[in-house]
């Protein structure tokens, strides 16, 4: 595991990216709690990067599941686009998995 920046590179590119979305998922669960206790205001847009956190560590969780299978983790940011090429070649692909938007 890399504890200063001139070591990182020395990983598995597939570790980084399974560190930081650990990360990501952490500062969003962090955020959330933080909302929930009201040490944050409890506004949209709080919860809004709190959100995006979290789904920019799935995001890089799921690059870095294709890194490990060989396949290119590609270079946007379109979580639809990364669970596609995730779900080609795993179980999941069986699976009705889309995105869901939710009215309040």
């Amino acid at each position: 595991m890399s504890f200063y920046s001139w070591d990182y590179k020395a990983n598995h590119q597939a570790d980084e990216w399974f560190r930081t979305a650990h990360a990501y998922a952490d500062s969003s669960v962090a955020l959330f709690e933080d909302i929930a206790a009201s040490r944050l205001p409890p506004t949209f847009h709080h919860s809004k990067v709190a959100a995006a956190a979290f789904e920019h560590g799935l995001e890089l969780f799921l690059k870095g599941a294709l890194v490990l299978a060989g396949k290119p983790p590609g270079g946007s940011h379109k979580l639809k686009g990364t669970l596609d090429g995730f779900a080609t070649f795993t179980p999941v692909a069986s699976l009705p998995l889309q995105a869901v938007s939710m009215k309040l």
